[in-house]
């Protein structure tokens, strides 16, 4: 699936699809669009379409550009937003709301227990998905990370 991770103003995504099997090395789960970084956790495909929803809607759940794809009967695909100007974070997950993300870090995706457990012993985003690599099979190819000009 992926891993995820937030702390302290940094965002972080490993750099792995998977399609039939195969493990496939992408950008496209962590993006930047403007000032936003938008990061899928997930069905890929569906996430992409969503970030493309988002943005046509200018972030209103609300928006006249139809419905979000993320749908209740999906298997667990999110976006996650972070603005790049003010380190806010927010998580879209079905039927496609924004949820504000207080927490000192968080993550998302098959690997987001192990990367829990990493920044709580003190890694940072970037070292929690780099440790979730190395304990789920969903997570690896590499990191890409973005951190906020705020902070």
């Amino acid at each position: 699936m992926t891993t995820i991770a937030y702390k302290n103003g940094t965002i972080a995504a490993d750099r792995q699809a998977t399609d039939g099997g195969l493990r496939l090395e992408t950008d496209e789960k962590l993006t930047q669009r403007g000032d936003m970084v938008y990061a899928v956790a997930g069905v890929l495909a569906t996430g992409l379409m969503t970030v493309s929803w988002m943005l046509r809607n200018n972030h209103n759940p609300w928006g006249e550009e139809g419905e979000c794809p993320l749908k209740d009967d999906d298997d667990g695909t999110c976006v996650v937003t972070m603005d790049l100007r003010t380190g806010t974070v927010e998580v879209w997950e079905a039927p496609g709301y924004p949820m504000a993300v207080k927490d000192k870090f968080a993550a998302w995706g098959s690997g987001a227990p192990v990367a829990i457990g990493a920044m709580a012993a003190g890694a940072d985003a970037v070292e929690a998905v780099k440790i979730a690599s190395a304990w789920d099979e969903g997570t690896g190819l590499g990191v890409r990370a973005f951190t906020a000009w705020a902070e």
